[in-house]
């Protein structure tokens, strides 16, 4: 184990603390005094993650969080604060960067007593952005507004400079200009206490996954392309449903609203925001508990969109397990920023498309205007996929191999079997973009202004683009984690969203113009959607035809070509001087409005696949392939799928040609027979053969068991013994005899 105990700490403190378990401990001391990485493995970023999760080991005293609560709610009594108790809809991190032990990695601990907490001050701050950039926006009253902000959140002039509407602002503020606050500081009457939780709050290891370093370091070379080694960072998070008490109180108790507006400026804030760090992402979102609700305004400038899974998607978090197999905000927020970048890499300079990804995606130097929130809506629980002949058959798959890791679905399933978690086809979700106004920074020029609606219509294209032409979650590329098609006003086709992407850079003064081709495009690309006949209601039968496909048409190319194909592969001569590329042929099913699916392939050509000339040239010849094959292929049907496995019988259940009592009943079969019902398990059935006589219903008989329906609960019966079955050997000698006798006749 490369995690040592801290070598800052006395060698007494040390051999004290190690006679107590992890999951006793401190979650904050434990964080910070009793872990480090061993630098010197090369495996930090694994390390790391496991020293994470020892922190999350750290169960914390339950006992103590439930007696300091109870001597705040006394304090809180004694200031007359208002209480509001909300709960966590998703994954809280904040403070991920605090000075400690680890980078980026960190959380908000309560420095004594070690839980998760939200500090009074970073509450303030929240409410009052709300205060000035939702609420008073809306007051008719201007002055009374923004002089009612001063006076419950204090003052300062120096600090409110940059929020004024100055006519020589490119980007306006949101304060009018002439309201400068009565006083020129002053502090504000209301107090937020720290929010604290109601239980010890669970703590989880969480990541995000760096696909594009270089590009977002900045280089002047370093296109976003997909060549680079992603860079997984691990931190810990709050786990959802957790939930916080959060206190407001008045130091001059006037009586007159205060409290209970701020308190509505809250609620609205964390349902609508979030609080914490990775809000763009989703992260740090409420709900309120029981019956409250809301009083304030919603959050201007919001859209809705669900999303539905029309193949299963390989979705996980850092454990990639049954519990964090689900969509995930931060990962579909990178998707569309890939997907929004294919637009516009074929059209700009690559410094171009930096600047006008800042505007609508953020920087680590600016924020991003865009918002993502993600509500699970239905769907199955997550399910276990399996390397099997039973899960083939329960999907209408024949093995036609030996070795069934060849076949077409775990060809193109590479690396999941056994392993990871699924979400079936028909699971929705619900996204929500909240966007706010933008601008496209320059080196010398000055930003240029965005208007909310155009931010709100550049994350709507690259969500439209991910569900025609995308997936979500791993080896989403071969046809996993296909999305539904979106209708999207004013989005219909690519030459819909071509035109959009001209028109705004014609407005925002972007001149379309690429010296070179320095990464994939949608300009450059190459796509065929083609009909089947495959059913929309098993599409595992289709991924797995999708990877016979691949097969096929990866073999009709020479082995110097097939590293086009994507890399790492075992045979390319090394011509193309790189570890790794991912896919240049992405793979999606769409539904059809006849119930079947048609298979889209969208090919890239990359400039490093060895170049952009030899890409699109071997890609046109697997493309051409791939119709050819999906064309003969299309109307292969699937074998009849084979169910769940029939479920166990109930104890004591007689066995086929064991005599039995049952009643006759009134009811009778469609053709006019017999039925009844087995005394002793109520399971009813028909009766087979002829009747020797006929016996009223109500009649208590003796009967045959013929076969048992354990999945319908039914059973149904003979008059008479059916004849002795043979023995297995002797079916074998049979069947032996009759081989024999064909190939002599041969």
């Amino acid at each position: 184990m490369a995690i040592l105990e801290g070598p800052f700490l006395p060698e007494t403190t040390r051999q004290t603390a190690g006679r107590f378990p992890i999951p006793s401990r401190n979650p904050g001391l434990h964080l910070d005094k009793f872990t480090r990485i061993a630098f010197t493995n090369h495996e930090v970023k694994k390390q790391k993650k496991e020293a994470l999760k020892q922190v999350v080991q750290c169960r914390g005293d339950s006992s103590l969080l439930k007696r300091l609560i109870k001597r705040r709610t006394a304090m809180l009594s004694q200031f007359g604060a208002s209480r509001i108790q909300m709960t966590t809809a998703g994954p809280l991190t904040l403070h991920v960067s605090r000075a400690g032990t680890w980078e980026n990695a960190s959380i908000c601990l309560h420095p004594v007593y070690g839980f998760a907490y939200l500090p009074g001050s970073g509450i303030k701050g929240l409410v009052r952005s709300w205060a000035e950039t939702v609420w008073a926006q809306e007051q008719s009253d201007q002055a009374k507004a923004w002089h009612s902000i001063d006076e419950l959140f204090g003052c300062s002039t120096n600090s409110e400079s940059h929020k004024y509407k100055s006519a020589n602002r490119v980007l306006p503020g949101w304060r009018p200009d002439g309201l400068i606050p009565k006083q020129e500081s002053a502090a504000g009457r209301l107090v937020f206490h720290d929010a604290w939780p109601w239980q010890w709050p669970k703590l989880e290891v969480d990541i995000t996954n760096n696909h594009h370093t270089q590009y977002y370091g900045g280089g002047p070379n370093a296109a976003p392309g997909d060549w680079e080694d992603p860079v997984p960072v691990y931190f810990l998070c709050i786990s959802s449903k957790t939930v916080f008490e959060f206190a407001i109180s008045d130091r001059k108790r006037l009586g007159d609203g205060a409290v209970e507006l701020a308190a509505d400026w809250l609620t609205s804030a964390l349902v609508s925001s979030g609080a914490g760090a990775k809000t763009a992402a989703g992260y740090g979102r409420f709900t309120l508990v029981g019956t409250q609700r809301a009083k304030s305004q919603s959050a201007p400038n919001e859209q809705q969109y669900n999303l539905e899974l029309v193949s299963p998607a390989f979705l996980a978090g850092a454990e990639q397990g049954r519990k964090d197999c689900d969509l995930r905000g931060s990962t579909l927020r990178g998707l569309l920023r890939w997907w929004w970048r294919m637009i516009y890499a074929g059209k700009v300079k690559l410094e171009d498309l930096r600047r006008l990804e800042t505007a609508i995606w953020g920087s680590t130097e600016s924020g991003s205007p865009v918002q993502i929130a993600l509500e699970h809506l239905a769907g199955d629980p997550p399910q276990q996929f399996s390397e099997s002949t039973l899960f083939l058959q329960q999907h209408g798959i024949r093995a036609q191999s030996r070795n069934i890791k060849t076949m077409g679905l775990y060809y193109a399933s590479f690396g999941m079997a056994e392993k990871r978690w699924y979400r079936p086809e028909g699971s929705r979700w619900r996204v929500t973009f909240t966007v706010r106004n933008s601008g496209i920074p320059g080196n010398t020029k000055p930003v240029r202004p965005v208007t909310a609606d155009d931010v709100a219509s550049q994350a709507a294209a690259a969500l439209w683009l991910l569900c025609r032409h995308g997936g979500v979650g791993a080896k989403s590329r071969k046809g996993f984690g296909s999305l539904a098609d979106l209708e999207i006003p004013g989005i219909d086709s690519w030459e819909t969203l071509s035109g959009l992407a001209d028109d705004f850079l014609r407005r925002h003064g972007i001149q379309a113009a690429v010296d070179k081709e320095y990464g994939p495009s949608l300009s450059g690309a190459f796509n065929i959607d083609l009909p089947t006949k495959w059913a929309s209601g098993n599409p595992w039968y289709a991924c797995h035809m999708i990877g016979e496909v691949m097969k096929e048409a990866a073999l009709s190319l020479a082995k110097h070509d097939r590293g086009v194909l994507g890399l790492p592969r075992n045979s390319h001569d090394g011509k193309y001087g790189l570890k790794r590329h991912a896919s240049p042929a992405l793979w999606s099913l769409g539904r059809l409005s006849n119930g079947n699916l048609s298979v889209r392939v969208l090919a890239l050509p990359s400039p490093k696949l060895p170049s952009m000339s030899a890409s699109r040239g071997i890609l046109r010849r697997f493309l051409t392939k791939v119709e050819t094959e999906i064309s003969r292929l299309s109307g292969r049907r699937p074998a009849p799928a084979a169910g769940h496995p029939e479920p166990p019988r109930p104890a004591g259940m007689p066995n086929p040609g064991d005599e039995v009592e049952a009643e006759i009943l009134v009811e009778r079969t469609k053709k006019g027979g017999l039925k009844a019902r087995h005394i002793d398990s109520g399971w009813t059935g028909h009766i087979m053969g002829v009747t020797p006589s006929e016996p009223a219903p109500g009649q208590r008989v003796k009967l045959f068991i013929h076969a048992i329906h354990a999945a319908r609960k039914e059973v149904s019966f003979k008059w008479e013994r059916s004849a002795r079955p043979r023995s297995a050997a002797a079916r074998s000698n049979r069947s032996n005899r009759n081989h024999r006798g064909r190939r002599r006749r041969r």
